[in-house]
């Protein structure tokens, strides 16, 4: 990659020259001290083997606050990411609406608990949610609290001009929604009769100090603007949108939304009761049961070994953050890259700040960029499929008599990226691996036959489907398939 050998000078450099943009402090903990300063000289290195050209980030512990920038906004021009670089902040967004809506419910201005219809009118639902009559009654069921807690039962994101429909019964079970934060948007606006942005700098922005954000695209963001990167490292032109979202529209920067989180942990800026509601965990996700991971009132919520923990992330694709901190020891961390890969490193940065392995990339998806699976499928997709078998032919003699440890969500998760880059031989290679690891999976071999069949072998493609029946008959895309593939 182009900016590989550039990283690598930056880590020269840092361990001689003071950070960019950073501010020096002294931490409290011991345990933070030295995470810092194995961060401080390793995230280079690590940002250069994930293929992540640039980040921000922002460390809290009590007063102490440490923020750099690393690596670039631009890997062909070189432009150095510093602490006031704007990034998209994608869903990081969401939390800070929250706070937002807090606010106003603490001005008596919205009621957590009153169905959204008694502020939108039915007319605006259906134009905007619907396009023609509302067909699902059941809408008029969702509060604001349920939005906030990813339980109105409306999907992530529908298609585009489609009317919405809902996947549960509002309040019932976890369901993470972009819409629902839409639907929340234009009850609030229409309350206030202002828009979003003029809202948010009023009760949070210009509170807060975060001089460097907004809902929506401003000229002045140009100059310091990151520019996105794919995971091969090509550059993207940034986007300009003037439309205003709550659900992922945020343009801040690290210093900005530093200074947001560091309000939660030190529980400033709304009253301690609404902080204690905020926290508490209101519905399960239904993942990582042993971790309890929950959410409350527009954050993730989860126990760690150090006590209850806050959590969000955030991906525009191209534009991949987090954030994790830990009220009742006012310690935390936010972090931005403007890369595709930017969250396979985020367990690496937790290990170091928190000192401990966090969970939460892997129930997302992400996995760690020096995993097997991830190693196995970027050999495969840059290298070609015979490095790749001869990689995992390697692991199986590492691990010999033991199976190689490689994930089978993981593997069916990277050869579907694979199949939508078109590589179908690669993505076929891959399948194969994952089945020969996983032979009781009904999921390996539908995986496989659905790579046979983009790839055009027919035959192959219903001998797997046909496995994967024989292992669950119950497997209704096997048999639509198969039904398919004989006609």
């Amino acid at each position: 990659m182009k900016f590989k050998a550039l990283l690598s000078r930056l880590l020269e450099f840092s361990i001689l020259l003071p950070f960019l943009g950073s501010q020096v402090a002294f931490a409290q903990s011991p345990a933070l001290k030295m995470g810092l300063h194995q961060l401080r000289h390793e995230l280079p290195q690590i940002m250069d083997s994930a293929g992540v050209p640039g980040l921000a980030i922002a460390v809290f512990e009590g007063d102490f606050s440490w923020q750099q920038g690393f690596g670039f906004k631009n890997a062909e021009s070189q432009s150095l990411v510093k602490t006031h670089s704007i990034f998209e902040a994608a869903s990081l967004s969401k939390p800070v609406f929250a706070f937002l809506v807090l606010k106003l419910m603490e001005k008596g201005r919205i009621d957590l608990d009153k169905p959204l219809v008694n502020y939108v009118s039915r007319e605006e639902l259906e134009r905007r949610f619907f396009h023609g009559p509302m067909s699902e009654r059941n809408v008029n069921l969702i509060t604001a609290r349920m939005v906030l807690t990813h339980s109105s039962g409306f999907p992530n994101w529908r298609a585009p001009n489609q009317p919405i429909q809902l996947k549960s019964l509002p309040g019932r079970e976890y369901k993470y929604s972009g819409e629902g934060y839409m639907l929340l948007q234009v009850a609030v606006e229409e309350i206030m009769h202002r828009p979003l942005n003029k809202l948010a700098r009023t009760y949070v922005f210009d509170p807060l100090g975060m001089t460097n954000s907004s809902f929506r695209w401003e000229d002045d963001f140009e100059a310091e603007m990151a520019h996105g990167h794919d995971g091969k490292g090509q550059v993207f032109a940034f986007r300009k949108p003037k439309i205003e979202a709550a659900a992922f529209s945020l343009f801040t920067t690290v210093e900005d939304y530093g200074k947001f989180l560091q309000a939660l942990l030190m529980q400033d800026g709304l009253e301690a009761s609404t902080f204690q509601a905020m926290f508490k965990p209101y519905i399960s996700t239904g993942y990582g049961q042993a971790d309890h991971f929950a959410w409350g009132l527009g954050v993730g919520i989860q126990e760690l070994e150090q006590g209850k923990a806050i959590w969000h992330w955030g991906d525009n694709n191209i534009y991949r953050c987090f954030f994790i901190g830990i009220p009742e020891k006012k310690l935390g961390f936010v972090f931005f890259t403007n890369s595709s890969n930017g969250l396979s490193i985020g367990k690496r940065i937790a290990r170091y700040l928190l000192n401990e392995n966090i969970r939460n990339f892997q129930y997302l998806g992400y996995d760690c960029y020096d995993s097997p699976e991830l190693l196995l499928a970027r050999i495969m997709r840059d290298n070609g499929i015979v490095k790749g078998v001869r990689f995992y032919e390697d692991l199986k003699v590492k691990y010999e008599p033991q199976k190689p440890p490689l994930d089978e969500q993981s593997l069916i998760r990277m050869g579907y990226q694979l199949l939508a880059g078109n590589k179908l031989e690669e993505a076929v290679e891959l399948f194969k691996i994952n089945a020969e690891l996983h032979p009781n999976s009904w999921n390996a071999f539908d995986s496989l036959g659905e790579a046979y069949m983009r790839q055009g072998n027919d035959r192959l493609a219903i001998v797997n489907y046909e496995r994967s029946l024989r292992l669950n008959p119950q497997n209704t895309n096997g048999l639509k398939m198969l039904k398919k593939l004989r006609e």
